[in-house]
């Protein structure tokens, strides 16, 4: 937005400037012919030709720039562009300013049987962790797979393009559980394809990718071999190739399986509070915060 609103100030003040330009380089050369005695005067009375020269440069440039300053519509818009540049610059990303963090996910990030998981998904009580400075956003869609060709593909869901037009600064990418399903890593091959055409879109953010937590069962297909076997390794892959950082919440999260659903895939609101408690660390470190 910033760019654009640059790119569009500086082309109409250029337009503007050329016509200018243009304007007073005819109006020069029309009255020195027009003006010939003029001219032959102002050096028959000892006049530099520099000076008589000046004389027709000051009238030339009162007649290119005078009809400018009367286009009073003109600089209104001007002047309402660069407003929104300083405005949409206030609002970027600064030192201090908020930092946006999209959660970018499955049914674990969306908060899958938790109840209020507005307010305690892990997106949300990564929020309370995080404080004032942050603006987390939940984009997490159930059922969700990284492979475009898995049974139910997140990169074509609104939440994706939601996530997208969040333009975030920080962007945490937790997929992969329901890509370990046999009917969809079937299209294993394309995982690292998929995930780091994910990644290549998040542009202008700080992206960490999770590995997934433990699946301990094997409810509706889902493998934890196929997980660490798999699936943990294409994500170490993009992530040391795009120089990311990961979160192995795998590891991190292996200890806490009392703070599971009974179907043994989804965190309870303790689970969730012990994902945002995990992931809030990195992205303070990353943000050169000291820890909390």
């Amino acid at each position: 937005m910033k760019t654009i609103l640059l790119l569009l100030i500086i082309f109409l003040l250029a337009w503007k400037a050329f016509y200018a330009w243009k304007r007073g380089r005819g109006t020069y050369q029309r009255e020195r012919l027009q003006y010939l005695s003029l001219w032959e005067y102002l050096l028959g009375n000892g006049a530099k030709e520099s000076e008589a020269r000046r004389v027709f440069l000051n009238r030339a440039v009162k007649r290119a720039v005078m009809p400018l300053l009367r286009q009073w519509q003109y600089w209104v818009v001007v002047g309402v562009l660069c407003l929104l540049f300083v405005v949409s610059a206030a609002y970027g990303q600064q030192p201090g300013g908020v930092v946006r963090v999209a959660c970018i996910g499955n049914s674990i990030t969306a908060g899958f049987g938790i109840k209020d998981a507005v307010h305690k998904s892990y997106p949300a009580q990564l929020q309370l962790l995080l404080g004032d400075g942050y603006e987390v956003r939940n984009f997490g869609v159930s059922s969700r797979t990284l492979l475009n060709k898995g049974d139910r593909p997140y990169m074509k869901e609104k939440a994706w393009r939601d996530a997208q037009a969040f333009c975030p600064d920080i962007a945490i990418v937790k997929l992969g559980t329901n890509d370990s399903k046999p009917e969809n890593w079937q299209y294993g091959d394309d995982f690292e394809h998929d995930l780091d055409s994910l990644v290549s879109v998040l542009k202008g953010a700080k992206v960490f990718l999770c590995t997934p937590i433990p699946a301990f069962k094997t409810t509706w297909n889902i493998n934890d071999k196929v997980i660490v076997d798999s699936i943990i390794p294409v994500i170490r892959s993009v992530a040391h190739a795009r120089h990311l950082e990961i979160i192995d919440l795998h590891t991190l999260f292996a200890v806490d399986g009392d703070k599971m659903q009974r179907d043994g895939i989804h965190p309870n609101a303790d689970g969730a509070r012990r994902l945002a408690e995990l992931i809030a660390p990195f992205l303070r470190r990353g943000r050169g915060e000291d820890k909390k």
